[in-house]
């Protein structure tokens, strides 16, 4: 009964201190990552569905990428979603 005590002490005093796993470094890499990644998914939205869709298309044909279509834009909203999940979290730790 007594070990378990202790061993539930060690545990909350590492969840609670400030040298746990989500430093002030790691929640600045995890910030930019994940601007990064909203600006990644928001370029995809607009690539797929800006006006001038024709252009989007014509340049993407000139340059041999690939056409705006669905996979495009679900990767988009994809990465803005979890970009946005990240940047929530970011926040919610440094507090």
């Amino acid at each position: 009964m007594y070990g378990d005590n202790i061993i539930f002490l060690e545990f909350r005093t590492l969840i609670l201190s400030d040298n746990n796993l989500m430093g002030k470094k790691s929640r600045w890499i995890l910030g930019i990552l994940a601007f990064l990644l909203l600006v990644f998914g928001l370029g995809c939205l607009n690539y797929t569905k800006a006006s001038g869709l024709e252009h989007h298309q014509e340049v993407a044909r000139r340059h041999n990428l690939p056409e705006p279509g669905p996979g495009i834009l679900y990767g988009g909203v994809g990465a803005i979603i979890v970009g946005s999940g990240m940047i929530g979290y970011v926040i919610g730790r440094r507090g």
